[in-house]
């Protein structure tokens, strides 16, 4: 039966009785208690009382019922929320569970295809190195995939504490340049950094840090073909707060506004032609932004068709617990950087 099939036939009924009530009533006052006072009219009293009561029953019964949705909406709410939760706690689990599971052989691949190739490479079998290379490479692409994939499930979970530590920049940024080399000298493409003399060091977790730049630079390298790819770094103050920032831009076949949006959204990817042509599973740019809020920063994107596109990811350059227990440690490099 619909709410208002419903309200409609309490109303009625609630008028009915109303009517009578006031019928009651009147008879009592004006035969029983007070003969004579006035003239005794019982239609007119059912006139009355069946304009003044039906709106206000229809407008009370109409609250109520209304009310009642809300509740059952609600209700239902926070039964999808807790289901939802219980699913995405499985899912944890699961992939906790799992990480040996698929790492393990992942990794006895990759150490016997290792040893293959260094023999294949002292008895020069040139065709068995080449053969060796692209298990190693394909091994390595799904490791990190997995990695990828747990890393973005104990991030959901809240299971993550950042590993702090300083580190310096310009070697930072030499090694992840030099992961991303032959790939992008596969695409017929250049990369190359600018580092600002004042970058200096950074007091933050280095791994996912690194797996950051990793990431921007291979979406860079994966979306550009016969161009050109740059790591600006450099040092600026927000907020009060000294930053880092990490600008990789490309000259690729850039993004189109409406895809912006949901860029960073895990598992997402551009239009389907795009994913036919270039690949992808659609996790790194996610993992990127979610670790770099991890460490107090976060990262955006500027492009556009055909124009190329520049990905910035910022970070604090002392990451925020790490400032504040080194200060009261005493820590000189992290006093300073404070004071800077």
């Amino acid at each position: 039966m619909s709410m208002r099939r419903q309200q409609i036939q309490r109303t009625i009924v609630m008028t009915a009785c109303s009517v009578a009530a006031a019928i009651v009533l009147d008879y009592l006052i004006n035969v029983v208690l007070m003969p004579g006072l006035t003239e005794y009219t019982p239609w007119g009293t059912v006139i009355v009382a069946g304009l003044v009561s039906a709106p206000s029953w229809f407008f009370i019964i109409g609250q109520q019922l209304a009310l009642q949705a809300a509740r059952d909406a609600l209700a239902a709410t926070l039964a999808a929320r807790d289901a939802a939760e219980a699913a995405s706690a499985a899912k944890t689990q699961f992939l906790a569970t799992m990480s040996h599971e698929l790492r393990t052989p992942l990794n006895a691949i990759i150490g016997y295809s290792e040893i293959m190739a260094e023999t294949a490479e002292e008895e020069a079998r040139a065709a068995d190195m080449a053969d060796h290379g692209r298990v190693l490479g394909s091994a390595r692409h799904l490791l990190r995939l997995v990695d990828d994939v747990l890393e973005l499930s104990s991030i959901e979970s809240g299971g993550v504490t950042p590993c702090v530590a300083p580190l310096q920049v310009t070697a930072l940024v030499r090694q992840a340049l030099a992961q991303v080399r032959a790939p992008a000298a596969a695409n017929a493409c250049t990369v190359r950094a600018r580092i600002s003399n004042d970058a200096g060091e950074v007091v933050t977790d280095g791994e996912r840090l690194a797996r950051c730049l990793d990431h921007l630079l291979a979406n860079a390298v994966q979306f550009t073909r016969d161009g050109e790819i740059v790591l600006t770094v450099q040092r600026r103050r927000s907020t009060g707060v000294d930053m880092l920032t990490f600008a990789v831009t490309d000259t690729g076949i850039g993004i189109a506004s409406e895809h912006l949006a949901g860029l960073f959204e895990s598992f997402s990817q551009l239009d389907s032609s795009a994913t036919r042509r270039h690949g992808g599973a659609g996790i790194g740019l996610s993992l990127t932004r979610r670790l770099a809020r991890l460490l107090g920063g976060d990262v955006v994107v500027v492009s556009a068709p055909g124009q190329g596109s520049t990905f910035t990811l910022s970070v604090p350059a002392v990451y925020r617990d790490a400032r504040e227990s080194a200060a009261a440690a005493g820590d000189p490099r992290v006093v300073a950087m404070r004071a800077a």
